[in-house]
């Protein structure tokens, strides 16, 4: 479990994870373009601005992650945040993640 993303600002977690968000997007439609069904290193979005942790996964994978909206988040299978975010999926290579709410 991590505990540094509860330490940032979340103006600035937003802001990293859009950012890696838009890289990742960018790594999904080059492999689109080439025909790429192998697994491709996309970026974890766990908000950190300092993680450069690689997730491997399949384009296919990639748009389950993506398939709920912009409300859900790629991250390295160690990096979930559970104090602040729901894990929707668990598996060895990453999960996908969706921030609480704040009521």
């Amino acid at each position: 479990m991590r505990r540094v993303q509860a330490s940032m600002p979340a103006r600035e977690v937003q802001l990293a994870r859009s950012v890696f968000r838009e890289v990742n997007e960018r790594i999904r439609a080059l492999a689109e373009r080439w025909g790429d069904v192998e697994e491709r290193d996309f970026l974890c979005e766990c908000g950190r601005r300092d993680c450069r942790e690689a997730v491997s996964l399949t384009v296919d994978e990639y748009d389950i992650v993506r398939a709920e909206g912009a409300g859900r988040f790629l991250v390295a299978a160690r990096h979930a945040a559970e104090r602040a975010e729901n894990v929707i999926v668990r598996n060895g290579r990453f999960c996908v993640v969706q921030p609480r709410s704040k009521s």
